[in-house]
């Protein structure tokens, strides 16, 4: 799809219809989707048909984030049908054969998998559409570098695979796990009806647990700033985003609240090198602030080992020097002894 062409297609979607490209399960209430990459959601505009423009890109994503919610309301409602059917099954429990029981059940599962899929997938792209308005804003005064621009967009795409790809596994691996489970509870319930509601009652709460873990991913992959942090709590922050795989040691000195500079670059250029150690299998940083005056700031950050001096893939670097230059600061990386680091200045 051409960066001129429409975002998205707009047909609200039903229940039957929000289907997705890799997989529509049918059961005996209907067509309850699997959620992937939904068809409605085009194709994403390329980066460089848009004469270094992200406005294409800027309204897929916010066109892709109003068909995932359009996708969950239209699911949540369905699953409060399903819930109330359950409701009055579980009053009449010895009317339905156990296949019935378990093909409610089935469907439901499949539908809380379904929103929860949209719900993560939904919160990426908002992040993504947060972060790119941004750029929007900035990047498209007279003094922007269109090459820069285009790998910054084509990196941004890259991201969004990586981490669709990510989501998907772990859900692939919930509905799995889901399916295997509802066809042992079905074979022990036709030997035994009684075991039916605990058995049922255990696999809710496995459903209710692989919900959870794609909320907690979605919400790990929220790293960066929040709006009304100050400098200090908003580098802590993306230290602690990073906490579980990188043991990153702050210090400070001088005021906790720096310049409008340091707070505009501070943070990224902390995410972004935090961000790049963890996939590098770094274990260890130090992190050194020093806010002299609102004009006058630096940041440093430095580990053992080569990987913050650029390499082939230095997009992460590239994105930081990027976030330094435009609040007015400069950034510096290499090697520290046997170490290596990156460094932004103001003043």
């Amino acid at each position: 799809m051409s960066g001129s062409g429409p975002p998205l297609e707009t047909a609200p979607p039903t229940s039957a219809e929000a289907s997705s490209r890799d997989s529509a399960l049918v059961t005996g209430t209907g067509a309850i989707t699997v959620s992937y990459w939904p068809d409605e959601i085009a194709d994403p505009p390329q980066p460089g048909r848009s004469a270094g423009s992200p406005a294409p890109y800027l309204a897929w994503l916010s066109g892709a984030a109003e068909v995932l919610r359009r996708r969950v309301e239209v699911n949540a409602a369905e699953l409060d049908r399903l819930a109330a059917e359950w409701a009055h099954v579980v009053r009449n429990p010895g009317r339905l054969r156990s296949e019935e029981l378990s093909s409610i059940v089935e469907d439901q599962a499949r539908l809380r998998e379904a929103i929860a899929a949209d719900r993560a997938l939904h919160q990426l792209i908002e992040v993504q559409r947060r972060e790119v308005a941004g750029w929007a804003e900035t990047l498209t005064g007279p003094h922007t570098d269109p090459a820069l621009l285009g790998h910054l967009l084509d990196d941004i795409v890259a991201e969004r695979v990586r981490t669709t790809e990510a989501m998907l596994e772990l859900a692939g691996e919930a509905i799995t796990g889901a399916v295997l489970d509802l066809e042992v509870v079905r074979r022990e319930t036709m030997r035994d009806a009684t075991r039916t509601v605990p058995r049922l009652d255990e696999l809710r709460a496995r459903l209710g647990g692989a919900a959870q873990a794609l909320r907690d991913r979605s919400t790990a992959a929220r790293t960066g700033p929040r709006a009304g942090d100050t400098l200090v709590e908003a580098v802590r922050r993306c230290i602690g985003a990073y906490a579980g795989r990188v043991d990153a040691e702050l210090t400070w000195t001088g005021d906790e609240d720096g310049g409008q500079g340091a707070a505009a670059a501070f943070p990224w250029v902390v995410d972004e090198c935090l961000g790049h150690l963890a996939g590098a299998g770094a274990v260890r940083a130090e992190v050194g602030v020093r806010v002299v005056d609102a004009d006058t700031a630096t940041v440093r950050i430095a580990t053992a080992g080569p990987a913050l001096l650029p390499a082939e893939d230095s997009s992460w670097l590239i994105r930081a020097r990027a976030r330094a230059a435009l609040a007015g600061g400069t950034l510096h990386c290499g090697r520290a002894g046997d170490g290596s680091y990156v460094e932004v200045r103001f003043g």
